[in-house]
């Protein structure tokens, strides 16, 4: 292991033979070297944890060294060994990345509090990095580039890795369910995610399906029968629609909850169990807790982690880039040769407010492709209600309309891009070739930095 690795760095040879010894004594893996030149060549193949280094040698110092090494790995740390114990030289040594400075003769003891101080450093700081490419990397299908998006996404790394209750809002078809798969599949927890509907069950089967029942527990139950909880310890178990679970079941989610017990009908003792739990509702729980129908400690108790999803009228920039992922999966789906759509045919997807949320343009999509004829989307194969929108939501024109959207996403994909088109136009999912027409379509000097 890296942990376990030192790399000592001093001309003296019967000097760094006998702190090797020692240090081989307390169980670390230990390399040596004569001079700067040998220790940058050592440490690309054996990748020590510290390297403790000599202040003075010749043709390169150690502070000198420190330099070089953290240009190759700054997650290496240094001691600095020196016999001129004065200030300036620990000072030195630290502005260049040492992580402390040990005086000769040295004290083995105090040097072996230093290493593992050291070692623990480098510890965290590896953790730190891994922690953030994990989330960086988290798993997910929502789609956009909005600033909503942005932030909500941004929560949902800070959350995935926890063990904390979610409660997701929003309006029907805003894509709750993509949430819950980002949270869970970014967990890290190995179990199942089980999904429970409470408004789709009726409310005397509902304790049974999720917290199953003993053989015998009632007429009928001839079989034991595992409850939802249980099939999703360690994992997660999504309740959707957690409005409408029946008052007289939520005080046994409650003690689920507190206890991280379940008591399956027709049994004797609870029983522990370890799911993650995620609600999500489009219906406005206040007034539920007002009328006597919710529990407020319950409500308090789920909503820890709350996640409020934009309506899609509140992200228009995402919609031309929803539109043609659609159109991509649809067209891939049924065989088609479809490559998006007319100009003025996305100029009216992106002006529509659409009270269904994503459902509702994820269908639309699905009917023009699979009525489509031609590469392009055209007007005539979009429903009525798209075309026929009041005025005022056109009032400029609907060119005018998306091409503001368009120049938007484009301004903001080449900034976030660099400049770089190649960049912007993945971002954008568009071929650089079409970012490039639309440049000069809309006038773009020069991207913007």
């Amino acid at each position: 292991m890296t942990e376990g690795k030192i790399l000592i760095v001093d001309d003296e040879k019967m000097q760094r033979e006998t702190l090797a010894k020692l240090l081989k004594m307390e169980n670390y893996t230990v390399r040596t070297a004569a001079n700067g030149t040998e220790a940058l060549n050592i440490i690309d193949q054996f990748m020590p944890a510290v390297v403790i280094t000599d202040f003075r040698m010749p043709e390169m110092s150690g502070v000198e060294l420190i330099e070089a090494v953290k240009k190759k790995n700054p997650l290496i740390e240094a001691i600095v060994v020196t016999a001129y114990g004065n200030i300036d030289i620990a000072v030195d040594a630290m502005k260049k990345g040492a992580y402390d400075f040990i005086t000769k003769p040295i004290d083995f003891e105090h040097l072996s509090v230093l290493i593992k101080k050291a070692s623990e450093k480098r510890t965290i700081a590896v953790e730190n990095i891994q922690l953030k490419e994990q989330l960086s990397s988290i798993k997910h299908k929502i789609i956009g580039q909005s600033d909503a998006i942005k932030e909500l996404l941004s929560v949902v790394k800070r959350v995935a890795a926890t063990d904390a209750p979610v409660m997701i809002t929003g309006e029907s078809g805003t894509g709750k369910e993509l949430i819950v798969d980002a949270l869970h599949n970014s967990s890290g927890r190995k179990g199942n995610l089980i999904k429970i509907n409470a408004a789709a069950i009726p409310p005397e089967l509902l304790e049974s399906e999720l917290f199953g029942y003993e053989k015998g527990a009632f007429t009928g139950a001839e079989n034991k029968r595992i409850g939802k909880f249980d099939l999703a310890s360690g994992g997660t178990i999504f309740l959707d629609e957690i409005g409408d679970m029946p008052y007289n079941l939520q005080s046994k989610l409650l003690r689920v909850l507190q206890e991280n017990m379940v008591m399956p009908i027709g049994a004797s003792m609870e029983h522990p169990i370890d799911a993650r739990i995620i609600v999500a509702t489009n219906q406005n729980l206040d007034e539920k807790i007002k009328s006597g129908e919710f529990r407020s400690d319950l409500y308090y108790r789920l909503s820890v982690i709350k996640i409020d999803i934009p309506p899609l009228r509140e992200r228009k920039e995402d919609i031309p880039i929803l539109a043609e992922e659609f159109c991509k999966e649809f067209a891939n789906r049924y065989n088609k040769n479809i490559k998006g759509f007319t100009s003025e045919a996305l100029q009216i997807l992106a002006s529509y407010n659409y009270p269904g949320n994503i459902r509702e343009l994820k269908n639309y999509v699905e009917r023009a492709v699979i009525l489509s004829h031609s590469a392009l989307i055209d007007v005539s194969l979009l429903p009525s209600e798209l075309k026929n929108q009041p005025d005022e939501l056109v009032e400029d024109g609907l060119e005018a309309t998306v091409a503001a959207i368009e120049k938007k996403l484009i301004k903001k994909a080449l900034k976030e891009a660099g400049g770089v088109q190649t960049r912007a136009a993945k971002k954008l999912k568009i071929s650089e070739r079409t970012l490039r027409y639309k440049l000069a379509k809309y006038g773009f000097k020069q991207p913007d930095k």
